[in-house]
């Protein structure tokens, strides 16, 4: 069974070639921004769902292989018992484990190739592990797992579950994407917390949102 080295498994997704349309922000007429905006976030949208896709076959069958596994293993709560929910550690951060085998579960149910493409088992799965990560907003005392890394794995499983989960645990798992702050973040960390945001506001249906992003 897998557990640590499982994360390895998530893809990265990418922006690379979705930017082009987003320049129809800079249009003087507010409707039309608002309507070809939606058309560009969902070309955005589009193409980094199927940079989750693209997944070689031997990562497939390891990721099809970890996802059996933790399916007998999770409690009926959506937990795992050999997480420590209560650790707070800057690193390695131990509850953080429970979000990254809900995303790898997410990326197994949508990947077409995959056995467990679609599988009501594994939806389930998904629901029970993410509706307890946003009731609980498990937090590190490193700012780095709360402010980025937590956001975008509930944005790598929101792009992949959204139409599947009770429109209140999307607005959860939306509103501690939130957490990630432009204020001092250089370097990396802006890149990340502005990859965080243009995939919310691709979730939220927010041009504004991607176009101030792209912008940073």
């Amino acid at each position: 069974m897998r557990t640590a080295g499982s994360s390895k498994l998530l893809i990265v997704l990418t922006l690379a070639g979705a930017g082009g349309g987003i320049w129809l922000f800079n249009s003087t007429s507010n409707r039309l921004m608002k309507t070809e905006g939606l058309a560009d976030l969902e070309t955005i949208e589009s193409r980094l769902r199927d940079s989750l896709l693209a997944i070689d076959e031997e990562s497939l069958r390891r990721m099809e292989g970890s996802c059996a596994d933790l399916l007998e293993t999770q409690a009926e709560d959506g937990t795992w018992p050999d997480i420590d929910y209560g650790d707070r550690s800057r690193y390695p951060w131990k509850p953080v484990e429970h979000l990254q085998r809900v995303a790898i579960f997410s990326q197994a149910l949508v990947t077409p190739d995959s056995v467990l493409n679609a599988s009501p088992s594994l939806l389930e799965a998904c629901r029970k592990g993410f509706s307890h990560w946003v009731e609980r907003d498990y937090e590190s005392d490193n700012w780095w797992y709360n402010q980025i890394y937590v956001p975008k794995l509930i944005g790598y499983i929101l792009l992949c579950l959204e139409r599947d989960l009770p429109k209140e645990v999307v607005d959860r798992g939306l509103r501690l994407m939130e957490k990630g702050r432009w204020r001092g973040m250089t370097g990396q960390n802006l890149s990340w917390v502005a990859g965080n945001e243009i995939l919310r506001g691709c979730l939220t249906e927010d041009p504004a949102l991607v176009w101030t992003a792209y912008d940073y």
